[in-house]
């Protein structure tokens, strides 16, 4: 890969971070479609699959004690089957399809954002609900490097503390990676190749994380998710055009 390549992937991924350090969620959100606009599906997943395990891993020392362990429990079960089907998709399934469903994604994940009430309602949520958000979050987390949406959408609805929130992300995060890294083993996608660029974005990762998470109490939230929908929207539309 062209040093210019090396150094854009660098910023972007940097930035992708710096979002999960803010929120516990949303590396693969940002950097994936910035990404895919000049690196293979079949390549980008798998190092943004190494690289957020890295990041997941270190807030989940720190954030596990916040979590919210009963539906941490009732995701997980549905991710272990969803990840399974997931990275089978990844590695039959052409990059153009995988790159284009990922843009349809993106674009309604952004406009959810976008128009979403500031102030959401706590609901119960039969179990089910929980082990079908797992799946779902466990198939397009090893798709297209991006199980973050069902399982925002779920969480949100069933906590209203901010910290909790992000600790359980972060909590679920950090066992679906684990799998999610052996499925990808078995299935071949991690080649000399991504492993060597994986350690090059290393310091962008730390540096992201680190970044994100000073600035977590800080920032407006409210006008934070406002940028990033925007920038998706536009990320999104490149998407479709590649």
């Amino acid at each position: 890969m062209l040093i210019e390549y090396i150094i854009l992937s660098g910023i972007i991924i940097f930035a992708g971070f710096l979002v999960f350090g803010l929120t516990g969620f949303g590396n693969g959100l940002v950097m994936l479609p910035f990404l895919l606009l000049f690196i293979s599906p079949k390549f980008i997943i798998p190092v943004s699959c190494l690289l957020g395990s890295f990041a997941v891993f270190y807030l989940a020392i720190r954030l596990w004690k916040k979590s919210n362990k009963k539906l941490f429990l009732r995701m997980i079960v549905g991710a272990i089957v969803g990840i399974i089907i997931g990275t089978y998709g990844l590695i039959i399934l052409k990059g153009d399809i995988i790159r284009h469903v990922f843009a349809g994604i993106i674009l309604l994940f952004a406009l959810q954002i976008l128009f979403e009430r500031q102030q959401l309602q706590v609901r119960n949520m039969p179990r089910i609900v929980g082990l079908l958000v797992g799946l779902g979050a466990g198939i397009t987390g090893a798709l297209f490097g991006m199980g973050g949406p069902p399982v925002v959408w779920y969480v949100s609805r069933q906590t209203m503390d901010k910290e909790e929130f992000r600790a359980t992300l972060v909590t679920f995060f950090s066992f679906t990676s684990i799998w999610t890294l052996a499925t990808y083993m078995y299935g071949g996608l991690f080649t000399r190749e991504v492993l060597l660029f994986s350690v090059y974005m290393l310091p962008a990762v730390i540096l992201g994380t680190l970044v994100g998470n000073l600035l977590h109490i800080k920032i407006n939230q409210i006008l934070f998710r406002r940028v990033i929908a925007i920038i998706l929207l536009g990320a999104s539309a490149c998407l479709f055009w590649t």
